[in-house]
């Protein structure tokens, strides 16, 4: 991963287990310029963050029991 301080503020808010799970993603993954997404289709282009959120995110918030919130506001 490269080094920024936009990184670094980052890096200092995620917990630890999270980090380590994005750094080891990082290592396993084929696309690791800069440029690439973190999570991306198997040829690098972005996915469609619906589907990310509906097939991934809210199952998971649903299952450790975090509210949605509502659409469009500062919670959601």
């Amino acid at each position: 991963m490269h080094s920024t301080k936009t990184d670094a503020e980052l890096v200092k808010h995620l917990p630890e287990p999270l980090l380590r799970i994005l750094q080891w993603h990082h290592q396993v993954s084929k696309h690791t310029k800069d440029s690439d997404f973190i999570f991306c289709k198997l040829d690098g282009s972005p996915c469609d963050p619906n589907f990310v959120r509906d097939s991934v995110l809210y199952p998971v918030m649903d299952r450790a029991g975090i509210e949605r919130g509502v659409p469009g506001s500062a919670s959601a």
